[in-house]
């Protein structure tokens, strides 16, 4: 969906905050959160259009792209100077993945069907694979790195790949409806993939078995913890299914509305959603019910994260804010102003990254006290 932004009216509050915009302090019940003002850095490359950001879990470095040039650029977390620039595309990067410990990241090019595996610390790439006869639609790594998933706009069907040698080591046949997303938690023990028209299927990487199930709408959002206890769809029908992984059964589908985006801590106890309408919940998945509702915000939700630990739930806004949440409470811990509509948030340990409108914004994570 295409939407203007939107802008806070004149002398409205934010709730929550008790501080000017550039930086709000805010009081949960049981401590203080402190975000400090961000950091803006007008990245070479992006002044086209940020597309992407991308981070390793130990926030060692980040890396961006824009929409036109075919690169992808690895920066300082602490400051955002361009430390190294991967090159290799005809057009711009479509897609890009790396395991937790940021040893590799691995890009592609839009309609060029190749990828390449690079070392973010030196930008040296180790290999470049033709993985495709068209472009690639979807990749994906697990959290540990031992393969590397990708899948093709038409040829039907998922690779897996060594990404230390650039070697096959699965291809598996796709359904007829050519696939538009992949997940995979941590382990790697299952690979899930959502099909055009709407289809789910669970492979085994280990085994190359595969489980297929139906769905009669089309997916909006995937989602899943570390752990790879449950999976989450939700749906252009309004729907939110909870998965399970092993054998492909729904344990709940749920009517909740066009579900816009969605995250879950690793050990998967709970589940963020954002709908079109605005509105936020917070779901038990053992039980398929929502614990915490936040009717429709005039400003609608356009990024979530989660922190590593899983006790911060971020989120930015139409109007141009980013908030931090308590998920057990969902008590707004923090907020702040950055005047600009964000497209994507990342959380690592020791910072909030944000891009959008080709700018990139470093937030240090907000410090607790008693």
């Amino acid at each position: 969906m295409t939407a203007l932004p939107r802008t806070r009216p004149p002398g409205e509050a934010l709730r929550g905050a008790d501080t000017p915009a550039d930086r709000v302090l805010a009081r949960a019940a049981e401590h203080r959160v402190v975000m400090q003002a961000p950091k803006t850095v007008v990245a070479q490359g992006l002044m086209c259009g940020a597309r992407t950001l991308l981070a390793p879990a130990d926030g060692a470095w980040l890396a961006t792209t824009g929409y036109t040039d075919g690169t992808m650029t690895v920066r300082d977390p602490a400051t955002g100077t361009p430390t190294c620039v991967l090159p290799g595309h005809a057009e711009w990067v479509s897609a890009e993945v790396g395991p937790a410990d940021g040893a590799w990241l691995a890009t592609t090019g839009y309609t060029d069907g190749t990828v390449t595996v690079w070392d973010p610390s030196t930008g040296t790439p180790t290999h470049t694979v033709s993985a495709h006869p068209q472009w690639v639609s979807a990749m994906v790594t697990p959290a540990d790195g031992p393969w590397l998933a990708t899948t093709g706009n038409s040829d039907h069907t998922v690779t897996l790949w060594d990404p230390t040698t650039g070697t096959p080591i699965h291809t598996l046949s796709v359904p007829a409806h050519r696939v538009t997303a992949m997940v995979t938690p941590a382990t790697g023990t299952w690979l899930a993939a959502g099909h055009v028209n709407g289809a789910l299927t669970v492979w085994h990487p280990d085994s190359g078995t595969a489980i297929d199930a139906a769905s009669t709408s089309r997916m909006t959002a995937m989602g899943l913890p570390d752990n790879g206890g449950w999976l989450a769809t939700g749906h252009v029908n309004g729907a939110l299914i909870i998965w399970d992984p092993a054998t492909a059964t729904a344990t709940h589908t749920l009517s909740t509305g066009h579900v816009s985006a969605m995250v879950a801590p690793g050990d998967g106890t709970w589940l963020a959603t954002s709908h079109l309408d605005g509105t936020l919940r917070i779901w038990d998945p053992a039980t398929g019910i929502a614990t915490h509702t936040l009717p429709g915000d005039p400003y609608e939700v356009t990024a979530m994260a989660v922190s590593p630990d899983g006790t911060w739930l971020g989120t930015s806004h139409l109007d141009g804010t980013v908030r931090v949440w308590d998920p057990g409470t969902m008590s707004t811990l923090a907020a702040l102003t950055v005047g600009t509509v964000l497209s994507q948030l990342s959380i690592t340990e020791h910072a909030l990254t944000a891009i959008g409108e080709g700018r990139l914004f470093l937030v240090p994570l907000p410090q607790r006290h008693p």
